[in-house]
């Protein structure tokens, strides 16, 4: 248990180093850097949290890797599916991009969310849960952005020079929470729990030792009796 407890915490550690690696190559400055890092990050890190979570969920109970799982899973077959009717039709070219994307990319990131939610319960560490807040604020605020982008051009006008910055910032920004939560982290609550039993255990049971005491009272005023 002490092994898979190390094991699920270095691979969360690592792939939270990979997103924080993801998200600070955009202070590169150059967009190949940015991708190449981009890319090669983010696989590591799904990789590793593949393995962190499964770890987590064997130790904690927590379903963090069954809905992490389904979640890639969901996503992979979605992208496969929009590839296959760009092929069959390239006129729905701006339906996938604009609409159906944007709503696959909203359904990983609501199961992101949930998986740091139930960490952090899983984990006892608030930082999950905060990193989760962070990370549903950056997606609130893209969401907005691009609604708006799409609705009144205009409107955002005089701000969008400043929209990549400081969604930059807000990746980072969580990026160092998940990170540190990830460091943070103490005992899963089902090995606290087996050591309540295992203090449990080694405590006398007084109960029955009760009634031992009143079975041999018992069986003291059987004998008299027959005498």
């Amino acid at each position: 248990m002490k092994i898979k407890f190390s094991e699920a915490k270095t691979q969360g550690i690592i792939g939270a180093v990979c997103i924080l690696a993801a998200n600070a190559s955009y202070l590169a400055g150059d967009w190949n850097i940015f991708w190449l890092i981009h890319i090669f990050a983010w696989l590591l890190a799904l990789t590793s949290f593949n393995y962190a979570l499964a770890h987590a969920q064997d130790l904690s109970g927590a379903n963090v890797f069954n809905l992490f799982n389904n979640a890639y899973n969901g996503f992979l077959t979605a992208i496969l599916c929009l590839i296959a009717l760009y092929v069959l039709d390239e006129n729905f070219l701006d339906v996938i991009f604009y609409a159906l994307l944007p709503l696959v990319a909203f359904a990983v990131a609501i199961s992101w969310i949930a998986v740091n939610f139930k960490l952090s319960r899983a984990l006892n560490r608030i930082l999950f849960r905060v990193y989760g807040w962070t990370f549903a604020v950056n997606v609130a605020v893209n969401a907005a952005y691009y609604a708006l982008e799409a609705a009144w051009p205009g409107l955002i006008l005089p701000i969008a020079k400043f929209k990549t910055p400081v969604a930059a910032s807000l990746d980072l920004a969580a990026s160092c929470i998940l990170l540190a939560a990830w460091i943070s982290v103490g005992k899963f609550s089902n090995e606290n729990k087996e050591n309540l039993n295992k203090t449990g255990a080694n405590e006398p049971n007084f109960s029955t030792q009760d009634e031992l005491v009143t079975e041999l009272k018992f069986d003291a005023e059987q004998i008299k009796t027959n005498r």
